[in-house]
């Protein structure tokens, strides 16, 4: 990723999710979880339903850890909500 992209504010290791609710053309809704880098603003993981729930939620941010994990990448040690919470984890 360019350095020109990388978010200068923010530090590496900072991540956010937001659910986003849409509607198809006939009207149908649902929603997105979409978990970002804001560092990087890269996306890394979107999760689609017709309804998202916290359960679903936490699976994904745990699939998210796995994937991470398996290709040595580093997982975040903050991370932001949509309501402007920051959750922070602790580094055994």
């Amino acid at each position: 990723m360019s350095s020109s992209l990388a978010c200068k504010h923010v530090l590496p290791g900072s991540g956010s999710n937001d659910f986003v609710h849409h509607r198809t053309e006939d009207g149908r809704a649902f929603r997105t979880l979409n978990i970002l880098d804001e560092y990087s603003r890269e996306c890394l993981a979107i999760r689609v339903k017709q309804n998202l729930n916290s359960k679903e939620a936490i699976d994904a941010l745990t699939d998210l850890f796995i994937l991470l994990h398996s290709a040595r990448r580093a997982f975040f040690h903050s991370l932001g909500v949509d309501n402007g919470l920051r959750h922070w984890f602790d580094r055994p």
